[in-house]
């Protein structure tokens, strides 16, 4: 019957605020940007990350109308560019070109696409990560859990990241 879906976030530390913001446009399937304030906690120190977890259109111009609402949506237009944010998910873009959106609000993404669709024998990039502040984007790759394959029709990436001292 085909279940529902949706976007979710799932986080060791403690998520200290949440929101779902609307990307939808005029005659489109509804699309959001799930967001997520989360307080990491480290040996030394503790800091707060800005996570966003996103669902974009299938088209081209959608993605981009879609990003634009996103660059201008609370908290995120009020964040400093040095704070730590990260955006993921399906951008659904094919051809790995929205990264030419994000570079300039100062994002940084993966050193390359990485197939997530399908789950059962990938050959798109249609999932990413990126980061803009005081984090870096170490490494990143696909799940090879055979649950993954099961759990979603994309498979889930996996990255290393680092937050940097400010």
């Amino acid at each position: 019957g085909g279940g529902e879906y949706g976007n979710a976030t799932l986080s060791r530390f403690p998520i200290l605020d949440t929101k779902n913001i609307d990307l939808s446009l005029p005659l489109k399937k509804r699309r959001s940007v799930l967001y997520a304030k989360v307080r990491t906690q480290g040996e030394t120190s503790s800091r707060t990350i800005h996570l966003y977890n996103l669902h974009l259109g299938l088209s081209g111009y959608e993605r981009k109308r879609q990003l634009k609402k996103f660059q201008d949506s609370e908290p995120f237009i009020a964040f400093h560019p040095k704070t730590p944010v990260i955006v993921a998910g399906d951008f659904n873009d094919l051809w790995s070109s929205l990264g030419k959106e994000l570079v300039p609000a100062g994002f940084r993404s993966m050193p390359r696409a990485i197939n997530t669709f399908p789950a059962i024998a990938p050959v798109r990039p249609l999932d990413s990560i990126f980061v803009r502040g005081e984090i870096s984007l170490d490494e990143v790759r696909r799940s090879r859990l055979s649950l993954a394959k099961k759990a979603s029709d994309h498979l889930p990436l996996i990255a290393k990241l680092e937050i940097l001292e400010s």
